[in-house]
């Protein structure tokens, strides 16, 4: 039986207006809040590269609230996809 059998990981590309905005530090909150490991960047191309794992339900808690969007920030397209664990501990911003 694996470590990670019942850690669920997802990576997501945020597009819109989501750097300069605070989006980076509001999803490590989030995530903290909600007990998901993994890491957030600001990429060159102006998107954000999200890296979320931990129990499914709880990285779908983060999801949903990166859907419901925050004051301020603007994101017109959210791109996920099943990742590999990485075995994360705790939640951090890359800079």
């Amino acid at each position: 039986m694996s470590p990670h059998q019942h850690v669920h990981a997802v990576d997501v590309k945020l597009r819109g207006t989501v750097q300069g905005v605070g989006l980076r530090y509001r999803i490590m909150w989030s995530a903290d809040e909600e007990g998901v490991s993994g890491w957030v960047r600001n990429e060159a191309d102006g998107t954000v590269s999200v890296h979320l794992e931990g129990p499914e339900h709880r990285v779908e808690n983060v999801l949903a609230i990166l859907r419901t969007g925050y004051p301020g920030v603007r994101i017109s397209r959210m791109e996920t996809a099943r990742s590999e664990v990485e075995g994360a501990r705790g939640f951090q911003i890359i800079h």
